[in-house]
């Protein structure tokens, strides 16, 4: 059930930051699934990952495992320090989960040149907070990325041998996925209502069985 979308998209991710050779990423809703994929995939190929979270205790839980750049978006000096932050290790790509107002403080805390890359809409809101002095003169974009497009760009023999890697890297445990609950069939709406609220906690899986 878990092993073909993240997997895929983390990895989609992986060659997009090395094919551009982007010093270092910053990613937001670092904790969920595919959050934490990127930080296991950027640790292993040596990439500066800033890793950005709503609350503290999603903050905490990410140094715990080892991550070395974690900030909280709910802090009032957030903006300011994402962006010395940004700078000091040369991101100039960000992976944007959320859209709204966040994809324009990401794009404005990078140097010039830098990408935003939009794959989620986590806020529920559009992309906001774009200065177009710095699309304009700092040369600066915001795109987005689909894993069927991605996919299909790849070829057929290329995607075979991505699918194989996410395989292996699936059965060591760097493509990992927590499966938070297992949801029978008759607990369905309960379960998913219980799931909504805690997300980052992990996946849950339906048991049509039961």
């Amino acid at each position: 059930a878990n092993s073909l979308v993240n997997p895929l998209t983390a990895l989609g991710m992986l060659e997009t930051i090395q094919r551009g050779k982007h010093p270092a990423v910053i990613q937001t809703a670092a904790v969920s699934q595919l959050g934490w994929m990127m930080v296991r995939l950027c640790r292993d190929a040596g990439i500066p990952l800033v890793n950005v979270v709503r609350r503290e205790e999603q903050a905490e839980s990410l140094r715990a495992a080892g991550a070395t750049h974690v900030m909280d978006s709910s802090r009032p000096d957030f903006e300011d320090a994402l962006e010395t932050l940004a700078r000091e290790l040369g991101a100039t790509i960000a992976l944007d989960a959320v859209a709204g107002p966040m994809t324009g403080t990401l794009l404005a805390a990078m140097p010039e040149g830098a990408e935003v890359v939009v794959y989620g809409a986590l806020s529920y809101e559009a992309c906001s907070g774009l200065d177009p002095i710095e699309l304009i003169f700092q040369q600066k974009r915001v795109r987005g990325f689909f894993l069927g497009a991605w996919a299909e760009s790849l070829g057929f023999l290329r995607l075979m041998r991505i699918v194989k890697k996410s395989q292996a890297l699936m059965a060591e445990g760097t493509l990992r996925t927590n499966v938070a609950r297992r949801i029978p069939l008759a607990d369905l709406r309960e379960g998913l209502l219980d799931y909504t609220r805690h997300l980052s906690e992990g996946k849950a899986i339906l048991r049509l069985g039961e």
